[in-house]
């Protein structure tokens, strides 16, 4: 199937039926104001319907506009919160925790196309998360609101402090996968720690949003994958932070397919699992006319692709030979996260 983006589409809203019909159809906006309307703040009509006529919380893939963006104003004694840089679009994703960092990182090096943060699930009734690509089978889908979903539940569904708008919930993240065969593949990871998920409490509001956000997804067709990432080893995410990648897809697939690349990886198969990495490339910057340097840039890249298979849970020393282990790593927690293979 053909596939495009559309667009971007900010007619996505339908108010529930407690909002005056002046405030619809939506999609008659204004030019968007010089001045981003701001989230801080109690929250009212005029400033809800100023973001959303701002773009925030649509628009696919790398053109998408967190709702809850992060500004300096932004402070949480509690958590984190900080920005990711995509390496292939080189948009930023705003993340309110070192877990959602920590994860979008790792989504990136399992090979996810794209990755949304602060996804909103609206209140009202609205257009499915592949809206905006040419997809047929969702092309005229409409989600209910969270707001159904919540009643039917009879779970309640939250507003805004000190008024009776609707909180708009988010998901923390949501990625874009490209099959082999061609077609999109939608996930949404909830980063919450194992003590709050199982938390005996059962009024505990975190396992209500949960709730709320899996029979959402159930409709929408989406797999729900929560991310406990305390149960994985921190050296993991500080390697993959030092060789993601300075230069979008296009510059990769470039150099990967430059000469010095396929050189540097011949001669790292075949002497960089006996003697340390910096040995390795030492001795090829002496066969050849790329610099250390250069080499070293190289090799980040290459163990970054797996092209060199190195598992990322050992500290990556380079007075230290490579160890296997990095691909089967790899395909396994693709698996996990996103329902796919290598």
């Amino acid at each position: 199937m053909k596939t495009s983006e559309r667009s971007q589409d900010v007619s996505i809203l339908k108010p529930p039926p407690s909002l005056s019909s002046a405030l619809y159809p939506l999609a008659d906006f204004c030019a968007r104001p010089n001045r981003e309307p701001p989230q801080t703040g109690k929250m009212t009509m005029k400033k809800l319907l100023a973001l959303i006529r701002a773009g925030y919380g649509q628009g696919p893939l790398h053109r998408y506009k967190p709702w809850l963006r992060l500004t300096k104003h932004e402070y949480s004694p509690e958590s984190n919160v900080g920005h990711v840089q995509s390496h292939i679009k080189g948009n930023l994703h705003h993340v309110r925790a070192k877990a959602e960092a920590s994860a979008a990182l790792l989504l990136y090096w399992l090979g996810a196309y794209d990755l949304r943060d602060q996804y909103p699930i609206w209140p009202w009734t609205h257009h499915h998360i592949a809206w905006g690509l040419d997809l047929e089978e969702v092309r005229h889908t409409k989600m209910p609101g969270l707001l159904e979903i919540a009643e039917q539940a009879g779970i309640s569904h939250g507003f805004y402090p000190g008024t009776a708008l609707p909180y708009v919930a988010t998901l923390d993240l949501v990625s874009t996968w490209r099959t082999k065969y061609g077609r999109f593949h939608f996930v949404a990871h909830e980063c919450k720690p194992r003590e709050f998920v199982y938390s005996p409490d059962p009024l505990s509001r975190v396992k209500s949003r949960l709730e709320l956000t899996r029979r959402y997804l159930k409709v929408a067709d989406v797999p729900q994958h929560l991310v406990h990432i305390e149960g994985y080893p921190p050296v993991l995410f500080v390697n993959l932070d030092i060789l993601r990648p300075s230069i979008d897809s296009e510059h990769q697939t470039a150099v990967r397919a430059s000469s010095d690349y396929i050189t540097l990886l011949e001669h790292c198969k075949r002497w960089a699992y006996q003697q340390p990495l910096n040995a390795a490339l030492t001795d090829l910057a002496r066969r050849t006319s790329a610099t250390f340097q250069e080499l070293q840039a190289l090799s980040h890249l290459a163990l970054w692709h797996q092209d060199l298979d190195h598992d990322p849970r050992n500290p990556l020393e380079p007075w230290s030979r490579l160890h296997a282990g990095g691909l089967a790593l790899k395909a396994q927690l693709l698996q996990e996260w996103s329902g796919l293979e290598l």
